[in-house]
């Protein structure tokens, strides 16, 4: 089946802005002044739909289910130097490898290298800001090596770099993503898994993990964020997990047509989000378009409650219900949608 017509693209949300800014037709035409207040509108819209507001009546935000992705994680024992498998430096921050398989979780961490034939230690080649493939490594800075290819080491210390998208957990466990028996890794506080650390000095399976962020935040760049394992893995662990995902503002101006996130039916969330931030931004007041992107964002609340919640929270096994021992529990937080205490919707 085709997708449906009824969806709106980026372009489509941002005519729409447009036309209610009055301003031209033809994005090409507009002002320097025009453009940045596209920016900020779109930029404020994005921001409302995508991290609502507290509905009134209601007690917490709600989170998109498709703003929660599935993720991995490679969370990496300590790599050593080995002749078959090594580095290539070619005096600028890129680095190429034969036999390697680096990971994202390896960003920020400090790659040495050795000499490829006699396996005498040369010294740091830099520091790891991105990992673009398996086999290549960007460093911060240019190689401090000369240009060769060189025998390597990384060393791990229990922190692993998460996705620059991440902005928060979605649960407390990372699970095993290749399905074998073993148990899933639980959060814990930082302090606990600081405290593992320092009384056990061996690698073992991870057991639990904390979130944290990454030290030395300026400003210049997004604040990230880092896992915390405990033990130290003694081997490569690859672990998956649902995140809520950082993401970008549509294009305001640039004439690049994208869908929306979510599918079909939140565009209407998206439009209307737009329309009010045009009336606050330019207009500088919470009328008609506001009550309406409420009204959207209510709409679009309840249809995401009602297609991702589950219809029980598991099985009661102690016996206390009358005349069932194994009954499922009804779940007790249904898709409705309060708003000043009145009920929106009635399943």
């Amino acid at each position: 089946m085709a997708q449906t017509n009824l969806r709106l693209t980026q372009k489509d949300i941002r005519d729409e802005a447009a036309a209610e800014a009055r301003f031209p037709s033809d994005y090409t035409t507009w002002s320097s002044d025009q453009q940045s207040a596209m920016t900020r509108i779109v930029k404020r819209a994005m921001r409302w739909a995508f991290q609502p507001q507290i509905l009134p009546g209601e007690f917490t935000p709600h989170l998109w289910s498709w703003l929660r992705p599935i993720t991995t994680i490679t969370l990496w024992d300590s790599k050593t130097p080995t002749a078959s498998v090594t580095i290539t430096t070619d005096g600028t921050t890129a680095v190429t490898s034969s036999g390697s398989t680096f990971y994202e979780s390896m960003i920020g961490k400090s790659i040495v290298a050795y000499n490829n034939t006699t396996g005498v230690l040369v010294g740091t080649v830099g520091t790891i800001a991105a990992v673009p493939t398996a086999s290549t490594l960007t460093l911060a800075a240019d190689a401090a090596v000369a240009n060769a290819t060189y025998r390597w080491a990384i060393t791990a210390d229990g922190t692993y770099r998460l996705p620059v998208e991440f902005i928060g957990m979605e649960g407390k466990k990372l699970y095993h993503a290749t399905g074998e028996s073993k148990n899933a890794i639980e959060m814990r506080s930082e302090s606990r898994i600081l405290e593992m650390l320092q009384f056990n000095e061996s690698e073992g399976q991870p057991a639990a993990f904390a979130v944290r962020p990454v030290a030395g935040y300026t400003g210049a760049a997004e604040q990230q964020w880092e896992l915390l394992v405990g033990p130290i893995p003694d081997d490569d662990y690859v672990m998956k997990f649902p995140m809520h995902l950082n993401v970008d503002a549509l294009t305001a101006y640039d004439g690049t047509d994208k869908y929306m996130p979510g599918g079909s039916v939140y565009t209407e969330l998206f439009r209307a989000a737009a329309l009010m931030a045009v009336e606050s931004e330019l207009f500088r007041t919470r009328g008609l378009r506001y009550e309406e992107a409420v009204d959207a964002l209510v709409a679009a609340v309840h249809f995401d409650r009602a297609h991702t919640m589950p219809t029980n929270l598991g099985q009661n096994r102690d016996g206390r219900s009358p005349g069932r021992t194994n009954s499922w529990v009804d779940e007790i937080n249904g898709p409705d949608v309060f708003v000043n205490g009145t009920q929106q919707f009635q399943e």
